[in-house]
């Protein structure tokens, strides 16, 4: 419910289909009709119930109801979304019900580009637009369920964007920024309600050279203590930003507004020393959300006042999101899965589909949605619907049982240390690390590799089995305090690895 974040997607993964007796879809059995190999797939509830689930595979099928070709899918409140070009549409089933469109041109700058679809169905639903002449953006939100002419930020074409469509009870704002205005909140619907962020000099910021001239020019601007990152509400109506105090990438904190003009604020350094540089705010359940910082990162949640971090998955997760009833979902490798209470509970498995030259490979996609039954992704040129699939088709035979052991289980067990800088020479052999490991006892057992990661350059170490790798989590403790270090199952591709110079 967050609007749609670039990222450096992982190879990603379909969604299931939830097979209680209460709500089937058409392609599965009834409790009346003759058994097949399809295999079935728990729902929310059942997983709570039956907690060792049985495997789900689903295939991706490119949605195109009624001859129309959508392009994206969107979670707001209430509804999943589709745009195709300006057209914006409520999935109903198996067809699309269109309520409207944006105008197709930004006069004198070319089209009009959906970058998501926000807000509560269904009163307050609207668009965020951006012009595709890229040097001035005209960042717009067109309402779809109320008359308004749209709300624009960065009149003149200059630098802004809007970072979140925030909901308050029954008032909807966006939260912009531009250069002019720098952070602030417009309102667009319902009853008017007020947030102020925290100041610089309410927190000790330092002014940095050159800030006073550049006040001048834009005396109206805003920029808070903590420039949000991110920032959007829970369902019951908190709002909270997330980012760096006085910039400072060494202090992550989060502004909260619990039910006032006012906010409080929460160090998030304890809980999380670095991430991607693009995070999302998922809604929860209640006053719950969810801050998914990216693929090695850890996913924080915000609930009951404070914030804490979910069950590490032990994987890289490559994309998360939230069901209709705010459970959360994380997408690794081919497998989905779901937060029930402190662990994770493997869901979905997403079958390989063939492509040019007729081998099979696991589809990208760039966003993933569910409505609580059918599970849905995109990738930007076109919306999938995932089907159940019968062990026949899957193959021949049902694939292993995902009980997913974790960790204990796992083959390729790897400790993922950092992301490097783009600007790294490419035989760059990371000498300060090599130093950091090569006081492990059992430093002869690790390889330490640099890997791709779709378009990012990131350093691990191979270990021989997820005991070690605890034990080398415990000695970075020490040897690489600035950095935060993580256990996974994984197996880097298109690996260099970098021989570890052990002292004489």
């Amino acid at each position: 419910m967050a609007i749609e974040v670039r990222r450096s997607a992982w190879a990603l993964l379909g969604l299931c289909v939830a097979a209680s007796t209460a709500c089937k879809s058409k392609s599965q059995t009834t409790p009346e009709a003759p058994a097949t190999s399809a295999i079935p797939v728990p729902s929310e509830s059942a997983v709570r119930a039956q907690p060792a689930a049985p495997t789900a595979i689903f295939s991706p099928e490119v949605f195109a109801p009624e001859g129309r070709h959508p392009t994206g899918v969107y979670s707001i409140e209430g509804a999943l979304m589709v745009v195709e070009k300006n057209h914006v549409g409520r999935i109903n089933g198996e067809s699309v019900e269109w309520i409207g469109d944006v105008p197709k041109e930004f006069p004198g700058m070319g089209d009009n580009i959906i970058g998501s679809v926000q807000g509560r169905w269904p009163d307050l639903v609207g668009a965020v637009t951006y012009a595709s002449n890229g040097r001035a953006p005209y960042p717009t939100f067109f309402p779809l369920t109320w008359k308004s002419t749209g709300f624009m930020v960065g009149p003149g074409g200059q630098g802004a964007w809007i970072q979140s469509v925030a909901r308050i009870g029954d008032t909807l704002m966006l939260v912009a920024w531009s250069i002019e205005q720098g952070t602030h909140i417009v309102h667009m619907r319902g009853p008017k309600v007020k947030r102020k962020f925290l100041a610089p000099f309410q927190l000790g910021c330092k002014k940095r050279e050159g800030q006073e001239e550049f006040d001048k020019m834009f005396p109206a601007r805003l920029t808070p203590g903590v420039a949000p990152d991110v920032i959007g509400t829970t369902p019951a109506g908190t709002m909270v930003s997330v980012g760096y105090v006085c910039e400072d990438r060494g202090r992550l904190a989060a502004e909260v507004w619990d039910n006032g003009e006012t906010s409080r604020l929460i160090d998030l350094t304890p809980l999380s020393k670095k991430s991607e540089p693009y995070r999302t705010i998922l809604k929860g359940e209640g006053d719950e959300l969810f801050v998914f910082q990216g693929n090695w990162a850890p996913v924080l949640r915000y609930r009951e006042g404070k914030f804490d971090r979910v069950p590490d998955l032990g994987k890289p997760i490559s994309l998360a999101f939230t069901s209709p009833k705010g459970r959360l979902h994380a997408a690794s490798g081919r497998t989905i899965h779901r937060l029930e209470g402190e662990r994770w509970v493997t869901v979905a498995r997403i079958a390989e589909v063939p492509v040019d030259g007729g081998a099979k490979k696991t589809p990208e996609f760039s966003a993933m949605a569910t409505d609580g039954e059918t599970f849905w992704a995109s990738n930007r040129t076109s919306v999938f619907r995932f089907r159940p699939m019968a062990a026949s088709e899957a193959g021949g035979a049902e694939a292993p049982p995902l009980t997913d052991g974790g960790l204990e289980s796992c083959s390729t067990p790897f400790v993922y240390l950092y992301e490097v800088s783009y600007n790294t020479p490419k035989n760059y052999n990371f000498p300060k690390t090599q130093k950091a490991l090569a006081t492990f006892p059992d430093v002869a057992a690790l390889t330490l590799v640099v890997f791709d990661d779709f378009g990012r350059t990131r350093v691990g170490v191979k270990v021989t089995s997820p005991a070690q790798g605890e034990a080398l989590l415990a000695h970075l403790k020490t040897s690489m305090k600035d950095e935060e270090p993580r256990l996974s199952c994984f197996d880097p591709w298109a690996a260099r690895t970098i021989p570890i110079e052990r002292p004489h």
